[in-house]
């Protein structure tokens, strides 16, 4: 009589525990790049490297249809993030136009250089994530520019800040806030990753994951990339690069994806990550941040179907 093979029971401390794991190990994995990079750019920041960054976009600026000052919160998002960028522009006057083409583009290319050293973790080469994210923030600004005639009234913020940056007087006090702005972003990665990983190793264990896989089937099908990548796509959209490159990473470990499915589930990211909260906080600047969450979606698509095409036909050429 044969020996008949029964799956194990579900544990939910077990499935804790390994969540736990998986959560800190991935946590470390990125906290290698984010640490040193968020530290430098921090300390940069508080240092004349940002009125030269500043300096360098101003005569840029013209290009994309937007003034001279419009290099503020640039510098300010391109370097650091949407937060600081939209405080900036809170203290400056812009129309509506000019407000939308700054969203567009930093909803593209925010927090260059932290992101930038997380895609290159998870195997995608530097130049290739900056310039598609470039690529993207130029040509979309570029296009919303040319075709859009209207939007030259003032903006109307909902709401105004006053201008209170902090001055730090020598170079230990930088020191101090590029470290303590470096351990925040790590503290911040824990609380998010965390969680997340416990929530996917019980939904993993249930068997719940591989149904969800299925039921996105279409759109990694359209997109060109395999169903394991659905859990680090939904992730990514909802929470940003950083907790999407977590879920990579841990996919890949296991084997589950592709460097065709790295490359193209960046590219989407790029395009379209951390959809709800990054196009929620544009709503300060008082524009419709619809059209700029229908935008990003759209170009993110378009840029990862024709990079899956592109992909492709290059393997069929090698092949052949």
């Amino acid at each position: 009589m044969g020996d008949t093979v029964t799956a194990s029971p579900f544990s939910l401390p077990l499935s804790f525990l390994n969540g736990v794991k998986t959560g800190l190990r991935t946590t470390l994995s990125l906290a290698k790049v984010v640490f040193p990079v968020c530290a430098v750019v921090s300390m940069l920041e508080k240092t004349v490297v940002m009125e030269w960054i500043t300096g360098i976009l101003t005569p840029v600026m013209g290009i994309v249809g937007l003034p001279g000052h419009a290099a503020i919160p640039m510098a300010i998002g391109l370097t650091l993030n949407i937060y600081g960028a939209i405080a900036s522009a809170l203290t400056l006057d812009f129309t509506v136009k000019e407000v939308m083409l700054i969203a567009v583009f930093l909803g593209f290319s925010h927090n260059l250089f932290v992101e930038t050293a997380i895609t290159t973790r998870i195997g995608v080469k530097p130049y290739f994530s900056v310039g598609i994210r470039l690529a993207m923030s130029v040509g979309t600004v570029a296009a919303i520019n040319g075709l859009w005639q209207g939007g030259g009234e003032a903006a109307v913020y909902l709401i105004r800040v006053q201008e209170t940056a902090v001055v730090y007087t020598n170079a230990l006090q930088i020191i101090g806030h590029g470290l303590y702005s470096a351990a925040i972003s790590i503290f911040q990665i824990v609380c998010f990753v965390v969680p997340i990983m416990i929530l996917i190793q019980i939904l993993k264990d249930l068997d719940i994951l591989a149904r969800f896989a299925h039921a996105i089937y279409k759109l990694t099908r359209f997109l060109g990339v395999s169903p394991a990548t659905s859990v680090p796509l939904l992730a990514g959209i909802t929470f940003g690069i950083t907790y999407g490159a977590g879920l990579i990473l841990s996919e890949y470990d296991q084997g589950a994806m592709t460097s065709k499915d790295i490359y193209l589930i960046t590219v989407f990211l790029v395009g379209c990550h951390a959809a709800i909260e990054d196009t929620l906080i544009y709503i300060a600047l008082g524009f419709n941040v619809v059209y700029l969450l229908l935008i990003r979606l759209a170009i993110a698509c378009f840029a990862t179907v024709l990079t899956s095409k592109i992909w492709e036909k290059a393997l069929k050429t090698k092949k052949g």
